[in-house]
């Protein structure tokens, strides 16, 4: 390793402190990666998640069922007992059909790559991925990946009325989200992407891990080029986590991957992406199994790995319990 510098951060999860977090290593140099802690592969992670899950709420059921049988013990006949009873199966019924898909939200600027990173994670085509125009995505869109949902929100760019209603369509899918993806790049750090940061991130406190897409194609290729390239990537990388540490928001782990290399090694062989004739020359020219290494998206699958495998049922069983005791606060 050349050149480079390494930093230990938890994974960012709050309202978790009865419990070590998982620690991330920081990678950042000629091969900037992150490793974490907790092996398997993704889809493992996935199922493992939706069967501790399954578990939880199962354990959750039984103790309603517990807790209302004894009031009704205490109070036969209470007429609100029935009603309620029916409103708390009726929301474990929800929340069972919730827990067949975990939802992975990628929230960014414009141009960030958060379509071409959904490309690439599902082998897609490319008619998704922005043409450079402003706000190109003006809906959120849901891709299925196996038991995995990745939703893909409005980017915030254009003037000022659309940016607004796009953000709060954004923060929306941020509230169901099981993950958030906070998309950045290394050509452009704008300060409000850090003020909408603030705003819909922090708000719901979601977990969250951060990507920088790096724009430079030398990267991690070796060499004097890549040098330089690496040292770029890690003046971006530490902007980044100074301004995530300002928002309070000191341990979400970041990644650096490339995203066109990352299309071109996974996106489907009838790519149809505005920039197709960039993706053919760059998988005849580098090789599709090159691509893949450079791109350093494996790195990130090990890392939504750990997230879900580490704390997505917790998340579940905790929106689970809130929105029971809601209903039997009323």
């Amino acid at each position: 390793m050349r050149g480079g510098w390494i930093r230990d951060v938890p994974a960012y999860v709050p309202n978790f402190s009865e419990k070590s977090h998982p620690t991330a290593t920081l990678l950042v140099g000629e091969r900037w990666s992150v490793s974490v802690v907790g092996g398997g592969s993704l889809d493992d992670a996935v199922r493992h998640a939706v069967e501790s899950t399954a578990a939880l709420l199962d354990q959750l059921e039984d103790e309603v069922g517990a807790l209302l049988g004894a009031a009704d013990q205490a109070a036969p006949g209470l007429a609100d007992l029935g009603a309620l009873q029916q409103e708390v199966e009726d929301a474990l019924a929800r929340h069972r059909r919730d827990a067949e898909t975990f939802r992975i939200v990628l929230f960014g600027r414009t141009g960030a790559g958060k379509s071409s990173l959904i490309e690439a994670l599902v082998g897609g085509d490319g008619k998704s991925i922005s043409d450079g125009r402003s706000d190109y995505t003006t809906s959120p869109r849901q891709v299925e990946w196996g038991p995995l949902e990745l939703i893909d929100t409005p980017g915030f760019r254009g003037n000022p009325q659309d940016r607004a209603r796009l953000e709060q369509i954004a923060g929306d899918a941020v509230a169901r989200a099981d993950l958030v993806l906070l998309c950045f790049d290394t050509l452009n750090q704008l300060e409000s992407e850090f003020e909408v940061v603030r705003r819909e991130i922090v708000r719901y406190r979601r977990p969250c891990a951060a990507v920088l897409n790096v724009k430079n194609p030398r990267w991690r290729e070796g060499g004097a080029e890549s040098s330089g390239a690496s040292t770029e990537v890690g003046g971006h990388a530490r902007h980044l986590r100074g301004e995530l540490d300002a928002l309070g928001m000191p341990g979400v782990p970041i990644t650096a991957i490339n995203t066109k290399h990352a299309v071109a090694a996974r996106a489907s062989d009838d790519y149809r992406g505005h920039d197709a004739p960039l993706i053919r020359g760059r998988r005849e020219r580098i090789g599709v199994a090159q691509l893949e290494t450079l791109s350093n998206l494996g790195r990130l699958e090990q890392l939504l790995a750990s997230c879900l495998r580490e704390h997505a049922p917790r998340l579940r069983a905790q929106a689970v319990r809130q929105d029971v005791l809601a209903l039997v606060r009323e």
